[in-house]
């Protein structure tokens, strides 16, 4: 018993301590948490916040992941993933690396994440795949996106490539708390990478191969004829003009979040130990993402390098990647705290963001969301500005080599 002894002198509740493994030292919980019977947590990175309830339902595993206060994690397994405050996480979850859950995301039973990013309130049903996407939408707990049981994203190609993240939502809209929600119905299928606006509904049992840009719509659509007599060959690749795209769209989504971290998130989670793992792990999450998109596209421009039907845009796709000044770069530069990579993105004209969040807090608002909710909306307007700029930063590079 007394190896646990020091945890439960941190009022830390173990239900019956012989059946847990904790490989990681006590400072590394908070106290008020709950932990059940069979769970396995370790990871030098790993932080565990006030008063959350890990395994009630049955046996979680946990490695290098980061948990905020009244998370509640009811059974399965995580990896390198962070979970901000009032996470709800159901029965027999599969979690893998690169994922993170903004407040009060809830997640029902059997949902899977790898590369996932879902902003506050975002709500999955159950058995869901839910691989490469990001969502956001919704202003409060009971106006929230939502994804229906059963959902799929479809997020490998018959080509074997995984150039296929999804946009349901954005970041520069997202973060602010003040869009419709994005409603994707029971036994609905995404084939990615697609981008899907705000307010758009995709009726149960339906299947989505385009993008939905028009705010507020029903989007059906029917399958593709295919007959016993069609072929397919894999190794020709038409135009990627889309794909790459809404690869990079996405990339920069993910540049203006780690912005967002940075110059505003930081003011509200650097005060302690256990939001400050929480806001660290974010960013490297972010990072994480990014990494693998940028990874993706590099295995996709090798495959379309070689068709036998060349396109342009397959030689601007290898082009790009390797401008040393474009994506590559700019992210690497970014995750290394290389100033300079930002240049005038750096901050907003005349009021940063940080700044504004000062102001909130003289305003006795010094809860991130009530402080975003509260925003007046000219100040969301030069913020949504200020991070859709990341975005365009990526994009124009492929401008740029398409035009040339």
């Amino acid at each position: 018993m007394s190896m646990y002894q020091a945890f439960i002198e941190r009022d830390i509740k173990l239900h019956n301590p012989t059946t847990i493994t904790l490989d990681m030292e006590p400072e590394q919980i908070a106290a008020g948490t709950e932990i059940f019977p069979g769970c396995r947590i370790s990871g030098k990175s790993t932080s565990i916040g006030p008063h959350c309830r890990i395994g009630t339902e049955g046996p979680v595993t946990l490695q290098d992941c980061q948990l905020g206060e009244n998370v509640t994690f009811t059974s399965g397994f995580a990896k390198q993933a962070t979970m901000l405050d009032g996470v709800t996480i159901g029965a027999n979850a599969h979690i893998r690396p690169g994922t993170l859950l903004e407040e009060q995301v809830c997640l029902a039973h059997c949902v899977g994440l790898k590369q996932t990013l879902l902003l506050p309130f975002v709500t999955l049903g159950s058995l869901i795949n839910f691989c490469d996407c990001l969502m956001a939408g919704g202003t409060i707990r009971s106006h929230h996106s939502e994804v229906g049981s059963f959902f799929v994203h479809f997020n490998f190609t018959p080509r074997q490539d995984k150039a296929t993240p999804s946009l349901f939502g954005d970041v520069p809209s997202g973060v602010l708390l003040d869009q419709p929600p994005i409603f994707l119905g029971g036994q609905c299928g995404v084939v990615g990478p697609v981008r899907i606006a705000y307010g758009t509904i995709l009726p149960a049992g339906s299947i989505c191969r385009k993008d939905v840009l028009e705010p507020g719509t029903i989007h059906t659509e029917k399958a593709p004829a295919v007959t016993s007599k069609t072929t397919f060959d894999v190794t020709r690749f038409g135009n990627i003009d889309r794909i790459v795209r809404n690869n990079l769209i996405y990339i920069g989504n993910l540049h203006a979040l780690y912005a967002w971290y940075q110059n505003v998130r930081q003011e509200f989670m650097v005060i302690d130990p256990f939001p400050k793992a929480c806001w660290q792990g974010a960013c490297k999450r972010i990072q994480q993402m990014t990494d693998e998109r940028i990874k993706q596209l590099e295995k996709l421009a090798t495959k379309a390098a070689t068709s036998p039907s060349p396109h342009p845009t397959h030689a601007h796709l290898t082009r790009l990647l390797a401008h040393k000044g474009s994506v590559l770069a700019l992210s690497h530069d970014m995750f290394e705290g290389k100033n300079g990579a930002w240049g005038k993105n750096a901050t907003m004209q005349g009021l940063t963001p940080l700044a504004f969040m000062q102001y909130n807090r003289e305003q006795q608002k010094t809860d991130y969301l009530s402080c975003i909710q509260s925003m007046p909306p000219d100040r969301k307007q030069e913020v949504r500005a200020w991070l859709q700029s990341f975005i365009e930063n990526i994009t124009s590079n492929w401008e740029h080599c398409t035009n040339a």
